[in-house]
């Protein structure tokens, strides 16, 4: 299982996506993505797992996640309400009406709880060698393109997604 989970590393498109990190507290919050641990999670194998709306109503879901490890008859299971409103720094609290703007809030909070079952379920130095190849594949890609274009890639990324120019970066 480990060397499958090792090939499937090597794939560049999840090893851009294995890991997460964002800035909170004075300090970086960073680990494993839900992406990562699913891929694992498939090739581990004997996984199961899943996130469920369990109801709905009063403004709020109610949602359940699990993953159980079937050859070992472990569980991890998580239950929680997810509201349907939008935290917006410009517009305070927003209410969630369209059923796909809360289909997907329920599919982001599930997946965050879903990677925290994963992560409890697979064995930590199964999923720090499923990232460190992940890094490899990441040092070889950049490896294979020069500098100037990873750079011109980066910046027209920044601009096409975020809105941030060459200026605001050399500002930062």
């Amino acid at each position: 299982c480990k060397k499958a989970i090792l090939v499937a590393c090597q794939d560049a498109q999840l090893a851009e996506k294995a890991e997460y990190a964002f800035p909170r507290g004075g300090s970086t919050v960073s680990g494993p993505t839900v992406h990562l641990l699913r891929a694992v999670a498939q090739r581990w194998k004997n996984i199961n797992t899943q996130i469920m709306e369990i109801g709905r109503g009063g403004g709020e879901s109610k949602v359940m996640v699990y993953a159980i490890d079937v050859e070992n008859n472990y569980l991890e299971q998580m239950s929680f309400s997810v509201p349907h409103y939008r935290i917006s720094k410009e517009k305070g609290r927003v209410l969630l009406t369209d059923d796909r703007d809360i289909y997907e809030m329920v599919a982001n909070q599930g997946a965050r709880r879903q990677r925290k079952c994963l992560e409890d379920i697979i064995p930590r130095g199964v999923i720090q060698a499923a990232i460190q190849e992940c890094h490899e594949t990441l040092k070889k890609a950049a490896k294979a393109t020069p500098l100037d274009k990873r750079i011109g890639a980066a910046l027209k990324k920044f601009s096409k997604e975020y809105e941030i120019t060459a200026e605001h970066l050399a500002a930062y």
